[in-house]
């Protein structure tokens, strides 16, 4: 962990001065001219970024490149600000959602662990990929006390071993023994009060509650962070609704702020579904006995076939294929490397025989 505060030279002074000078937060960006967060959602504001960033407009690399770079320096700027503008301590608690947590949020709730209030560091795809609404999804955490705000001695936890010996010199304590052992020393004998005095408004943190810490234990890895979307559309292939699965991804796509897939029209391939060679091509892939499948992998044929094409829906890479996989059948006896030799040879096969296809209608 870089050390993010300053130690004062006289920190050896029996009263409890302050050790530490507060860190101011980045700076937040400056807003863009455009930007009303009162009259226009994150998607709204998102694509009205995109439609005055137009890439296609671009005559050189070089104007590409200055559109590219306003487009995305846009999108920060207009990400920071929302989740910037987000205040722990003056929650709207009517009408929160008391539901159990979805997959995505169980995930994003993993993540917020240990990060700054002042200024957390919020992946792009959170917003993106899984249209998640950062003020809304917080009030959640916190009102349904997954997540807390940290008190003084939980800040000891991201102090360096100097800095707990510096804080232990002051109130002329042992500074002998490892990390853990300088925490409990400090927590047994300086009071929350003469120890948050002494930390003097450092960096406030989100921290897991035992509620919060039991919801994400036995989280998987996994081909997404959607484990209910990929469990519903593993579904469907394995009673050979493979258009309905195909939708599900249609679906899903079009419900994200930024869809994948350049010039990719998600509205078009959900309304038309799969084409009737990929239909067939899938069908007969499922039925098929395939040969070169491992002995130890053989009982898993089925999930094995379902994985490489849910990941072919997806557009993800083989691991994610493999983590999915190891989700789905729970093999410890399995691991992850004698899994992804099989789901390349799977999923060639399935590119080879769409390449050509395409090809073939191309010749024709």
């Amino acid at each position: 962990m870089l050390n993010i505060f300053k130690f004062l030279k006289n920190s050896d002074k029996k009263e409890p001065d302050s050790l530490f000078k507060p860190v101011n937060p980045e700076p937040i960006p400056p807003r863009s001219p455009s930007f009303n967060e009162d009259s226009m959602s994150q998607q709204q504001m998102t694509h009205q970024i995109i439609e005055e960033t137009p890439l296609n407009s671009s005559a050189t690399i070089d104007e590409l490149d200055r559109i590219a770079q306003e487009r995305s320096d846009r999108l920060y700027n207009e990400r920071q600000q929302r989740i910037h503008k987000f205040n722990p301590f003056e929650l709207n608690i009517h009408n929160v959602d008391t539901s159990p947590l979805s997959s995505v949020e169980r995930a994003f709730l993993k993540q917020m662990n240990g990060q700054s209030v002042e200024n957390p560091t919020v992946n792009a795809y959170w917003i993106y990929e899984y249209s998640l609404d950062f003020e809304a999804t917080m009030t959640r955490l916190i009102v349904n006390h997954y997540l807390q705000i940290s008190d003084a001695f939980m800040e000891l936890d991201f102090l360096t071993v100097i800095e707990l010996k510096a804080i232990l010199k002051q109130y002329n304590l042992g500074i002998a023994g490892k990390k853990k052992e300088l925490i409990q020393r400090i927590k047994t004998n300086v009071s929350s009060e003469q120890l948050s005095a002494t930390l003097n408004g450092q960096t406030k943190r989100y921290i897991l509650t035992a509620k919060g810490t039991e919801v994400i234990a036995d989280l998987p890895l996994s081909m997404t962070k959607n484990l209910e979307l990929e469990d519903h559309c593993l579904d469907c292939i394995y009673k050979r609704r493979l258009n309905e699965a195909y939708r599900l991804v249609c679906k899903n796509e079009l419900s994200k702020v930024i869809p994948r897939g350049i010039g990719m029209d998600w509205k078009q391939e959900y309304d038309k579904g799969l084409s009737d060679f990929k239909l067939q091509l899938y069908t007969a892939f499922l039925e098929q006995d395939e040969v070169n499948i491992p002995k130890i992998l053989k009982t898993y044929e089925n999930q094995l076939k379902a994985c490489a094409i849910l990941g072919d829906f997806f557009g993800v890479a083989t691991s994610k294929s493999g983590d999915l996989f190891l989700r789905i059948t729970d093999c410890n006896h399995i691991s992850k490397s004698e899994v992804i030799p099989i789901m390349q040879e799977m999923q060639f096969k399935l590119a080879t025989a769409i390449q050509e296809h395409t090809l073939d209608i191309l010749k024709s």
